[in-house]
């Protein structure tokens, strides 16, 4: 804007209005860049791939799988949702330790997680596919 003025003073005035476009199109550019960032975050893009949270919680003794893994959040502030297959002889307590060691295998291994809910299903349940699954909600 100052070399704007200064170029007017001494005799360039089309200066100003150039300096001004360049500046509007710095601005046009910052804007999309916080468009596109935030948007990510908006959406509920997955900030980490299904595939490294399946194979965290897979690797814990007593899970037999993983699925519907959801993250959520921005980098360093991360949430996972997922739910984990036990087997269904598994006391509530012995399932909670279970759960608790997931939880704390993905925390202690993707920098960033806050968070992570684990939902446990009985083995059996596990095994039916998903149709057959919300027949019996």
């Amino acid at each position: 804007v100052i070399l704007g003025f200064v170029a007017v003073k001494m005799g360039y005035p089309l200066a100003d209005p150039i300096i001004a476009l360049l500046i509007t199109g710095l601005i046009i550019l910052t804007g999309l860049e916080i468009i596109k960032d935030s948007s990510r975050i908006l959406l509920d893009k997955a900030l980490i791939e299904e595939g490294v949270i399946r194979k965290l919680a897979e690797s814990v003794e007593g899970v037999c799988n993983c699925h519907r893994v959801r993250t959520r959040g921005m980098p360093g502030e991360m949430f996972v949702d997922l739910h984990i297959g036990v087997d269904s002889s598994l006391s509530i307590e012995a399932a909670h330790k279970v759960a608790g060691d997931v939880e704390e295998a993905i925390k202690s291994s993707i920098e960033g997680v806050l968070d992570v809910v684990v939902h446990i299903e009985p083995e059996d349940y596990c095994e039916l596919t998903e149709p057959t699954r919300r027949l019996g909600k």
